[in-house]
């Protein structure tokens, strides 16, 4: 079956190219793509040792850990949870034998792009509150002399900037020294179950104040 859908698709291709001059070139392309890809594509999906990847997105703080922790976990807060951006990059989950977990900390690199995130909205939060002092000094005159002048628009911060402000934020109350932990590694896989897992992250979750990146929890 694979084998006539793969030639029909090619021929279909075949035909298509002596068109070529009257049809779009990228929708071209991509009937041709198709048509090399799709024997490849089908004989790989009846791999019985295929690896799937199954991705969740969302906005920050909006379940996705707690919704993890349910389908995964049976309810243990394996991925923590909180109202602060607890696992604000990548959390690669995996299966395994017994529970591990890789935590990478943020590169220098990243780290520097967090800070430039929080000074943008920093920015942006100071030049309104600069132009709403000016607009309420002058307000009082404008509307005796009949001039109407607009109040200035709130800024519009970001998830992501919002994110920036608060793991900052965690890191000063913390009196955390970021560096020694930025470009680094810890491995925990020395546990004989989720409970003892839970209690490891936990505490690298109070000396990193969360600014770990990608978290790689494997468990049976």
């Amino acid at each position: 079956m694979i084998e006539e859908q793969s030639s029909s698709l090619l021929k279909i291709s075949k035909g298509y190219e002596l068109l070529g001059s009257s049809l779009d070139a990228n929708l071209l392309a991509e009937l041709q793509a198709l048509a090399s890809n799709f024997k490849n594509d089908a004989l790989h999906t009846q791999n019985e040792n295929r690896l799937l990847r199954i991705g969740i997105i969302g906005q920050i703080k909006r379940g996705k850990s707690s919704f993890l922790n349910s389908l995964l976990f049976n309810g243990q807060d394996v991925l923590p949870k909180a109202a602060t951006p607890m696992t604000a990059a990548l959390t690669k989950i995996c299966y395994a034998q017994r529970p591990k977990a890789l935590v990478e900390f943020y590169s220098k690199n990243e780290w520097g792009k967090v800070k430039n995130l929080a000074d943008k909205a920093f920015t942006k939060q100071a030049s309104y509150e600069n132009a709403f002092l000016e607009y309420q000094a002058n307000k009082a005159i404008s509307q005796k002399q009949g001039v109407f002048i607009p109040s200035p628009a709130k800024p519009v911060i970001s998830d992501e900037e919002k994110a920036s402000i608060e793991l900052l934020n965690m890191v000063k109350s913390s009196g955390l020294n970021v560096a020694q932990y930025l470009d680094t590694t810890i491995s925990l896989d020395q546990v004989n179950n989720n409970d003892e897992l839970v209690d490891k992250l936990g505490a690298v979750d109070l000396c990193s104040t969360y600014i770990n990146q990608p978290t790689l929890v494997a468990t049976s």
